[in-house]
């Protein structure tokens, strides 16, 4: 299971009108960091996950939450929100250092390109939500 203990430390730091911006922004999507797992229902469920389907294939039926149930679950209208189309490229450094408040010579030395995929480095990204917190900028930290 992915270790989140830092993801929910950093959540509770959001609190009073903080929090109320980012759920309103981001809907309940702290809330499920905060859920206690199951793992043996996920390992007794994994072994039917279809990925090219992205759900869980049955005998009989696929089994997938509906638009509905993920509202429901992120306490989060989509009626109005553009789905997200993988399209071939990453937004570059240029465009996420002013995100992160920091140079672009920092971020690209936080870059690190596991299995062909650039990403920003966790322990960095960690650094910055601390900064942020520290500086009371939650515009900031809930970006």
């Amino acid at each position: 299971m992915p270790k989140v203990q830092n993801l929910i430390e950093f959540g509770k730091l959001l609190e009073g009108k903080h929090r109320i911006d980012f759920n309103h922004k981001y809907g309940k999507i702290l809330s499920l960091i905060e859920v206690d797992v199951q793992v043996e229902a996920i390992t007794a469920l994994f072994q039917f996950y279809d990925p090219l389907f992205r759900c869980f294939t049955f005998k009989d039926f696929q089994m997938a939450p509906t638009l509905e149930e993920y509202e429901q679950i992120l306490g989060y209208c989509l009626e109005n929100v553009k789905p997200y189309h993988y399209i071939g490229h990453y937004r570059s450094p240029k465009k996420i250092a002013p995100i992160l408040k920091v140079k672009e010579d920092k971020l690209k030395s936080n870059i690190k390109s596991p299995h062909g995929v650039d990403g920003v480095k966790l322990s960095f990204l960690e650094e910055r939500l601390k900064s942020f917190s520290e500086e009371g900028d939650w515009a900031a930290f809930a970006d």
